[in-house]
């Protein structure tokens, strides 16, 4: 059998592409539907040994950026001979505009938390990124000050481009638009619920925390076939953790004491002294670790809290050991980013959430609270009892756990990469080299 190189390819592209408006256009169709994937045209594309695969994300908290390391871990997992190359958008583009996006919007969201819900939920609602007519001048808007990615995507030619934050989707999905790009595309969904902003023209296919996310998108008339519900990609770690017993000891813990976890998130903003003040104040005895990643402000605060002696706390700056904390832990007190919550699953650990950045956040702690293995402090004046009361009953404590577990997709990121590297038309093996990905 004949298989088209990819310059025969594109007159058979193009007819198949016409054919699809020819049909719509008699059903009052104002034009086809978004994007048919190029694998459903029936072409047979070439088999790539070693497939070029640019993986975009953005540093605007943690989540977009874990999720993309994630994914290209496990791609080289599955295929150790492609070619992968990460970006975080915000490098590519000015100092200014850097510094508003990566910090700008947290200061806003912690002066300004009802207005940051308002234009959250008025940026949302039916159709794609650019189907209202607002729309037009924020893609502009992003054309002009992401012209460092534009060039970054037809700088070679890449087998796939995968986005993990919806602007590096959106400018992708312009360049396809514009017919400056014929590269396949795919979108990776770090939320459990999907805003409008994550739906753009022509990507061929889509990545979903859940079943009912993966609805929200063919709702807005998306193709069944283009969705996967395959989970949020996490640390290829997470996919083999310890038992609880195991961790503990890995990290020198008594094992007969309930141990917290507190998480200040990628986001750096939050009342995280007034949290820990208030799980110090639990009356009976626990283990604390509080994780104040690379804010060594928020580490030195903490230091400066006495720790009643019935406790027992340690406090930590940046680490990797997370899979190793979050396996050993009974509770997790952060907010609901969805990195966070996946990986909590993926440990098996109950959920405390604590004031969720409004939006995104406040969303996937619904999916949290409906799953059953969270509860949600709305008044830190009550986290005390809230926390006494879940330690106090050993039942509820163990199905929050339970609940976590069941919940879980752990081995996300490779499901994610196998379809990745189908698309991109490459030759890999089937099962993943977790030796290789973690040594």
């Amino acid at each position: 059998m004949h298989i088209p190189s990819k310059s025969a390819a594109g007159p058979f592209r193009r007819a198949a592409r016409w054919a699809i408006r020819g049909i719509a256009a008699p059903l009052g169709m104002r034009r086809a539907p978004l994007q048919t994937p190029r694998y459903l045209y029936g072409l047979c594309r070439r088999s790539v040994a070693s497939p070029r695969i640019l993986i975009l994300s953005a540093s605007v908290g943690s989540g977009h950026v874990r999720a993309a390391e994630a994914l290209a871990m496990a791609i080289r997992s599955i295929c150790p001979s492609a070619g992968v190359t990460h970006v975080d958008i915000l490098t590519q583009t000015n100092r200014l505009l850097r510094r508003a996006m990566a910090r700008g919007y947290f200061q806003l969201v912690e002066q300004a938390p009802h207005l940051v819900a308002c234009l959250y939920d008025r940026l949302d609602g039916e159709g794609t990124c650019c189907s209202r007519p607002g729309d037009r001048l924020r893609l502009i808007w992003e054309r002009l000050n992401f012209a460092g990615v534009r060039r970054l995507v037809l700088s070679q030619p890449w087998d796939l481009i995968v986005n993990t934050h919806f602007t590096s989707a959106a400018i992708v999905s312009g360049l396809r638009q514009s017919g400056e790009l014929n590269t396949a595309f795919t979108t990776v969904v770090t939320d459990y619920d999907v805003h409008r902003l994550w739906i753009t023209p022509f990507t061929d296919l889509y990545f979903t925390a859940t079943h009912e996310a993966r609805a929200a998108v063919t709702c807005r008339h998306i193709s069944e076939a283009r969705v996967i519900a395959s989970g949020i990609p996490i640390h290829p770690a997470f996919a083999r953790r310890p038992s609880r017993q195991d961790a503990r000891r890995q990290l020198g813990l008594p094992p007969d004491q309930p141990l917290i976890i507190q998480m200040a998130g990628g986001s750096g903003v939050g009342p995280f002294q007034r949290i820990h003040e208030g799980l110090l104040a639990i009356g009976r005895p626990i283990q604390l670790i509080a994780c104040a990643g690379r804010n060594d402000a928020v580490r030195h605060q903490l230091q400066a809290i006495s720790c009643p002696s019935r406790h027992q706390r340690r406090i930590l700056g940046f680490t990797d050991q997370i899979p190793l904390l979050l396996s050993a832990a009974d509770l997790l007190v952060s907010k609901a980013g969805g990195l966070t919550v996946s990986e909590a699953m993926a440990c098996g650990t109950g959920l405390v959430i604590v004031d969720p950045i409004p939006g995104q956040e406040t969303r996937n702690a619904d999916f949290v609270l409906e799953q059953g293995f969270g509860i949600k402090v709305n008044n830190l004046s009550t986290l005390t009892h809230k926390m006494e009361t879940v330690l106090d009953d050993p039942d509820r404590l163990a199905l929050l756990c339970a609940r976590a577990l069941a919940s879980a997709r752990p081995e996300a990121a490779f499901d994610v990469a196998r379809h990745c590297l189908r698309l991109a038309g490459a030759t890999a093996t089937s099962r993943p080299n977790l030796e290789h990905v973690l040594a």
